[in-house]
This record gives structure tokens, C-alpha cells and sequence, in this order.
């Protein structure tokens, strides 16, 4: 917990670092905001690709989501799978996924959020392997964000982009369906 409250730290002020002028004493300072950078642990379902078929996964995750004036940026990570019959499985994971986050009502205590990014993954299954960067795009809504404890329901896509290894057809997106808890 420690080294994820450092890295929060790190981001919110790379973001929010801002020059502002002292109008008592008209010298410079800086304006360092760490209210908005929170971290959030996934649960849900991904739909992974499997042949002609979708596979139902459950999926775990964690990130850190850093926000200011109605945008914010995402870093974070995720896993599902799954075993399928005969030893044979199906597996998704993205290490890291980073994405730019626009709130739709910013100062409202609820708001929906839509995100782009990309991310380095991958997936296998006994139909295809990919391994690369995948574009990714998201769209949620965030409740509670007056609060110490936030929730947010996401659906999230990501399609292979650009591959490092790849065997198949590996041009099926994959979707992932998540309820997540921050603070």
C-alpha cells in the first residue's frame, strides 16, 4: 500500500504541479494538489476471444487514477482467465494500460467518464496468441466522488494494435465489464 500511495503521489504531481502567482507577496510558487489521485481495485467479467466464440472470464485489477478540472489520467493493470476442458485455457492481461479519462459532470457527486489509452498485453487461447500494444477505450459511471469511498461501473474494450508475437487471428477485440472500488 505504501508504494502504491508513493506512485500516486508521483503522478498527481506531474499532473497538477502548476506555477501560480502569490498575490501578497507577487512571488512564485508551486500549487501541488493530491486530492484527486486515488487508487482502485477491480472485480468483474472479461468476454474473451475463443475461435467463432466469446468466453465469459472473471477479472481482477488495480490502478491509479489521478483527476483535476474534468479530466484525469488512468495507469493501471488487469488479469482474467480461465481453465477451460482438457487443461486448456484462455488468458488476458494488460501490464500496464494507461488512458485519459473525461468526466461528463466534473462537480457533480455521480458522472459518467469516457476514456482512451492504449496498453501493453496480451491474451491467449487455444485459438490465437497475441503479445503487444492494444488501443483501449472505455466508458463508466463513477459514484460517490464527494466521498472517501468511490465505486464506478466500467465497460471497457481493447483491440490489438501492434504485435510483438502473434499466431491466429488475433483481430477480435476483447471487452471487459468491471465494478470498482477506490479511496
Amino acid at each position: 500500500m505504501k508504494y502504491g500511495k508513493i506512485l500516486a503521489a508521483v503522478i498527481a504531481l506531474g499532473m497538477t504541479s502548476g506555477l501560480v502567482a502569490d498575490e501578497k507577496s507577487k512571488t512564485l510558487k508551486t500549487q501541488i494538489s493530491t486530492d484527486y489521485v486515488k487508487q482502485h481495485y477491480d472485480i468483474g467479467t472479461a468476454f474473451l476471444p475463443n475461435g467463432e466464440q466469446y468466453i465469459v472470464t472473471p477479472k481482477i485489477g488495480w490502478g491509479v487514477r489521478a483527476m483535476e478540472k474534468g479530466a484525469g489520467v488512468d495507469i493501471s493493470t488487469s488479469v482474467s482467465g480461465l481453465v477451460l476442458n482438457h487443461g486448456e485455457g484462455i488468458l488476458s492481461y494488460s501490464l500496464p494500460k494507461m488512458q485519459y479519462l473525461v468526466y461528463v459532470n466534473p462537480k457533480e457527486e455521480a458522472s459518467m467518464v469516457y476514456g482512451l489509452g492504449g496498453s501493453f498485453g496480451g491474451f491467449h487461447s487455444s485459438h490465437a496468441d497475441f503479445v503487444g500494444l492494444m488501443a483501449n477505450g472505455s466508458i463508466g459511471f463513477e459514484m460517490n466522488r464527494t466521498k472517501k469511498l468511490r465505486s464506478m461501473i466500467q465497460v471497457d474494450g481493447a483491440l490489438p494494435v501492434v504485435a510483438i508475437f502473434k499466431q491466429g487471428n488475433t483481430q477480435k477485440p476483447l471487452f471487459e465489464v468491471s465494478f470498482n472500488l477506490g479511496y
